[in-house]
């Protein structure tokens, strides 16, 4: 276990961008006015290749930009920390904004050496105006981490918001590259076997605005079969990460009523867990159609898996 010599240890901000111009001045500045002391932090943004003017923006802080054209979130964020030299990685997303606490809220965080990661709230401004699979989108993303939930500890650090010991990183292992979704909750798999803790903190919070409000039904649908194969992805490359579906592509299709039924249930108490209005009836038939979608991907992945290990 590890504690930081200097009241301000220094931090790494990463940022994975591709062809966000939209978001990514909103999130840049609000990172250049953080309180924490400007000599104790640096940014180091991360670009896909994008072909809007998304890398223009970012050189016009003057921030060290890094130009990674194979894609891959995980290899994108492998890239930025290998690229920093910070005692504590900091991930943001593009797309979301961090008010001017948020990395003290983090830093303090660590004062317990058996903490590896720390986690934030996120939060949506577009939520009492938006589309039904807006909503839906939202929550199931982000209502484990929602800002009227305690300060607790969890077993998933999602990336859009969360902090890790560069000690920690180099003894687990950083994201898995083969992985381009759920690669933050294989490695928090990893971080948690080894002994250490991720701390949800609901005041390190950022304002998340990648869920457009009018979100259409098709999106929604879309979004659903691609996170049903990307978990199929991550099992084969952790099987445990999840540790309640079957993988075994002879296996799944007879359960795949079942594989629906769990992710629908799943996501109905999630929801249930955060809004007081979640038992609308919009949101069965949603979530219902949606988890079939989701399951039908999961067992299309099961029959013609991908590559299953980084090389």
């Amino acid at each position: 276990m590890e504690y930081f010599e200097s009241e301000y240890p220094f931090v790494s901000i990463i940022v994975v961008v591709l062809n966000m111009e939209n978001t990514i001045y909103g999130c840049l500045s609000s990172l250049v006015s953080l309180s924490y002391p400007k000599e104790r932090y640096e940014i180091v943004v991360v670009d896909g290749g994008s072909t809007d003017q998304t890398l223009t923006i970012c050189r016009e802080f003057g921030l060290r930009c890094v130009v990674e054209k194979k894609r891959g979130r995980g290899l994108a964020r492998n890239v930025g920390i290998k690229s920093s030299k910070g005692e504590i990685v900091a991930f943001i997303d593009a797309d979301c904004t961090a008010p001017r606490d948020w990395l003290s809220v983090h830093v303090a965080s660590y004062s317990d050496s058996a903490v590896g990661a720390v986690t934030g709230a996120v939060a949506n401004p577009y939520l009492s105006s938006s589309s039904k699979p807006a909503i839906l989108m939202h929550y199931e993303n982000f209502a484990e981490f929602d800002e009227s939930l305690k300060r607790r500890y969890i077993y998933h650090a999602p990336t859009c918001n969360t902090s890790f010991r560069r000690s920690v990183l180099e003894l687990v292992g950083f994201f898995d590259e083969c992985l381009d979704a759920y690669e933050d909750f294989v490695l928090s798999k990893r971080i948690t076997n080894a002994g250490y803790r991720i701390l949800f903190k609901p005041d390190a919070k950022v304002v998340h605005f990648g869920i457009t409000p009018e979100m259409s039904t098709h999106s929604y649908m879309a979004r659903e079969r691609m996170m049903g194969a990307a978990h199929f992805g991550a099992q084969t490359v952790n099987r445990f990460i999840f540790g309640r579906l079957p993988m075994n592509r002879y296996l799944v299709l007879p359960f795949v009523p079942l594989i629906v039924l769990s992710r629908a249930t799943r996501e109905l108490w999630k929801l249930l867990r955060v809004r007081r209005v979640a038992t609308d009836i919009f949101a069965v038939p949603y979530l219902l159609l949606g988890s079939v979608m989701w399951g039908l991907s999961y067992a299309r992945a099961s029959r013609f898996p991908g590559k299953k290990t980084c090389e």
